[in-house]
């Protein structure tokens, strides 16, 4: 992904013939570690010999990626395998992730909602709302109607349970 940021910045692909080019080209690479909840990984972000690059990905100085577990969490949210998280992330970003250290950070989702499934409602809500979202489904050969159903009440507090 920084790659095809310094593509953009330059604006022209790298091996692009030399009319494209923009009068700024590129100067290698720079290792930079970054720490993560789970250690330390190391990336390389691309130089330009002007030393007008900014990637957005990773910042300038930018020593934590912290709210990566965040990114990674929420493509779990959406249904992605550890696997194809592994993939997409190698994919993105240039660097490897075992499976195992994908599978710590997901864990958390799932502490998180046993949490969360397990806390005390209240005994009254005085304002509860119901709905659900019809689906198409492939079950035993057939195309059958399914349905996700769910619930907010909003306690006396004007708090909102889901």
């Amino acid at each position: 992904m920084l790659q095809k940021e310094m593509d953009e910045h330059l604006g022209y692909e790298k091996h692009s013939p030399e009319e494209h080019h923009s009068g700024n080209s590129r100067n290698g690479r720079t290792k930079k570690s970054l720490k993560s909840n789970y250690g330390e990984i190391e990336v390389e972000v691309p130089r330009d010999r002007n030393s007008e690059f900014e990637p957005i990905v990773i910042k300038k100085r930018q020593r934590s990626i912290s709210d990566f577990d965040d990114k990674i969490i929420s493509m779990y949210a959406k249904g992605m395998t550890t696997r194809d998280i592994q993939a997409h992330i190698q994919e993105l970003y240039g660097f490897e992730m075992s499976p195992a250290l994908i599978s710590n950070i997901t864990d958390k989702v799932i502490e998180v909602a046993t949490d969360w499934q397990a806390r005390q409602l209240q005994s009254v809500y005085p304002i509860v709302f119901f709905d659900a979202i019809h689906y198409k489904v492939k079950e035993g050969g057939k195309v059958v109607s399914k349905a996700a159903y769910t619930c907010l009440g909003i306690d006396n507090n004007g708090k909102k349970m889901f």
